[in-house]
């Protein structure tokens, strides 16, 4: 018999899953390893940006990677009260760069190229008004403009952005909590979620089901459970104690000290001149062992 206070609307939110490849650290194995606590109760709510929707105006944007990761972004520049940083980014201006699909997009994708390439740009400057209610109009301008490139990429020379995979996949709901409680102590935190199925108000996941979408993690509550940021109507949910999610990653943010990205630029040139130099002598010392090579000595 169907239980009639369990609630299901299972649909693609736009998150896709990702396998670990080199370029993937978690969290303990980064730079960022032994990160500072900085908010001891692992409470982000009072810091959590605006309201925000991915499905407006008729239109299923399939952006969750970047609506989540953002959010993360901005409360985490709430949180340090830094001015400059932006409080609303437009997610459609990353979404254009990280070639988001009507299959949605994978975040860790979108996290590397918002802190190494792109930034982000404020949401006044490519807004999801009600103008917007096409795929097209929304993903657009494609190419993305210059002069909004410019602006992007500017943030990223004030600000290091970093990020960490709390877990993906491994571990059983209670060793996931454990880690979650862990880097929400040191940073924002972002989980994939079965979108959606509830009992009695609460959200739930059998272990083993997949994911379909990307949130950030504001809390876990006193009685066990967690709170969600979503992209929806009803954007703050409470997810089961035992939630198995199936990935988890943690964002950092600090402010470059002055001089200190021209002092690391310097530092890269030095060693892309030594290694440039390094192969010139290694080209040489082949050429002197080549049989024209000889010769030429010879003559």
């Amino acid at each position: 018999m169907t239980d009639p206070t369990i609630k299901i609307d299972i649909r693609n939110h736009g998150f896709q899953a990702e396998a670990f490849t080199p370029d993937m650290y978690i969290l303990g194995a980064s730079k960022f390893a032994g990160a500072a606590v900085i908010n001891p109760k692992g409470d982000w709510s009072p810091h959590k940006p605006v309201r925000e929707l991915q499905n407006k105006n008729g239109l299923e944007t399939m952006n969750c990677s970047n609506y989540g990761t953002y959010n993360a972004l901005e409360t985490l520049g709430i949180f340090h009260d830094f001015v400059d940083f932006p409080r609303n980014f437009a997610e459609r201006y990353s979404g254009v760069l990280t070639e988001t699909t009507p299959e949605g997009n994978a975040p860790h994708k979108v996290i590397e190229l918002i802190r190494t390439e792109i930034g982000g740009v404020d949401e006044g400057i490519l807004p999801f008004d009600e103008s917007i209610d096409t795929w097209e109009k929304y993903y657009s301008p494609k190419p993305m403009l210059q002069a909004y490139l410019n602006i992007g990429k500017k943030l990223i020379t004030k600000f290091e952005i970093g990020h960490d995979w709390v877990f993906i996949m491994q571990g059983s709901p209670e060793e996931k909590a454990t880690k979650l409680e862990y880097a929400l102590q040191r940073g924002t935190v972002c989980v994939s979620v079965l979108a959606w199925k509830s009992r009695d108000g609460i959200f739930f996941k059998a272990r083993g089901e997949s994911d379909n979408h990307w949130v950030q993690l504001l809390r876990r509550n006193p009685d066990g459970t967690w709170r969600v940021y979503d992209h929806y109507d009803q954007v703050e949910k409470d997810l089961a104690a035992d939630y198995d999610f199936g990935f988890a990653k943690v964002y950092y943010l600090r402010r470059y000290a002055p001089g200190e990205v021209q002092q690391k630029k310097s530092q890269l040139a030095k060693v892309v001149e030594g290694l440039i130099a390094a192969l010139k002598n290694l080209l040489a010392a082949i050429l002197a062992l080549t049989p024209s090579g000889s010769k030429k000595q010879n003559d």
